[in-house]
């Protein structure tokens, strides 16, 4: 089962009908800041809940370029890096944008979250069944009619 989140606000120009009311907010400055902690304090419950059930959730955004958003390449790999660490103990591997392995980086991040930050996201660790975690952008890479 795949559920659809859009990113807030430009993943509402992915020119998808996305009617499932499923938002999140995952700034693309705050990846920037390396403010790795709010953005797991700040996901949508609903996305943490969804991933931990295995389900495919698949975000939605838009940049001014014809390119995945930061938010996208950046913020979801270290949420899908979190989510792993924090219900399963470990995570595969993951990949920045030009394709280098991030994986040290994101341990190093996660070791130094606040204890609170990790205990927030364990506590979905009651509902994982086992199988991953599924967070990736959307394809879309072409504004709709309608948006443009």
């Amino acid at each position: 089962m795949s559920v659809e989140f859009v990113n807030l606000t430009r993943g509402l120009l992915c020119g998808r009908d996305v009617e499932s009311g499923r938002y999140l907010r995952i700034q693309s400055t705050w990846c920037e800041q390396k403010r790795w902690g709010d953005i797991v304090l700040t996901a949508s419950p609903d996305l943490l809940f969804h991933a931990a059930q295995g389900h495919a959730c698949v975000v939605h955004d838009r940049s001014e370029k014809d390119r995945v958003t930061r938010a996208q390449w950046q913020g979801l790999s270290w949420l899908r890096y979190a989510c792993s660490v924090a219900w399963y103990g470990k995570a595969e591997p993951e990949f920045s944008r030009g394709g280098h392995r991030v994986d040290d980086y994101w341990l190093a991040c996660w070791r130094a979250l606040p204890d609170r930050t990790r205990t927030y996201l364990g506590w979905y660790r009651r509902w994982s069944v086992g199988v991953g975690v599924f967070i990736k952008p959307c394809e879309c890479r072409e504004l709709s009619k309608a948006a443009s």
